[in-house]
């Protein structure tokens, strides 16, 4: 596990995890349970990885069997986490995940997207994008269904035109 893939783009990522184009260029939101796990013969060659990207995500992981390396930690999901995750941040993946009726989602946006807006400017405030935080954010009821209307909110927002 020396090598490290970098995903360079939301539409590397796309193609990288099996799942069909994305409807913006410098957004994606997907459904964890949409991966095809067994669509193509070589999606193994993607477990059991370091991987890296160009990108920011926001990853939401529930009820699934596996941890991800994320820095020197390791998460679980039994419960509703997030995970937050700068561009340039080495993660290892498991080598497999078990989804367990997993309400699990992604969430990745280019710099670019915000590059020239007042959280653009302030990104690196936010600890919770880095190496710093020693454990996921884990959600309560109430904070799970907050997350999940802004995350359909942000969804139903860039499936518009462009």
């Amino acid at each position: 596990m020396d090598e490290i893939l970098r995903i360079k783009s939301i539409s590397e990522f796309h193609e990288t995890l099996g799942v069909p184009a994305p409807l913006h260029p410098l957004i994606s939101l997907f459904e964890e349970s949409k991966i095809p796990q067994d669509q193509k013969p070589d999606m193994a060659q993607y477990w059991d990885v370091r991987f890296t990207t160009d990108m920011y995500a926001i990853m939401y992981k529930d009820s699934v069997e596996g941890s991800l390396g994320y820095g020197r930690n390791s998460y679980d999901f039994q419960h509703g986490s997030l995970i937050f995750i700068s561009p340039g941040q080495v993660i290892s993946s498991p080598p497999k995940e078990i989804m367990k009726k997993s309400k699990g989602w992604s969430l990745i946006f280019h710099p670019d997207l915000i590059r020239k807006s007042a959280l653009g400017e302030r990104m690196d405030e936010y600890s919770f994008f880095s190496y710093e935080v020693n454990e996921a954010l884990h959600l309560s009821d109430k904070e799970e269904s907050f997350i999940f209307e802004v995350i359909k909110q942000i969804e139903t927002e860039y499936s518009q035109n462009i």
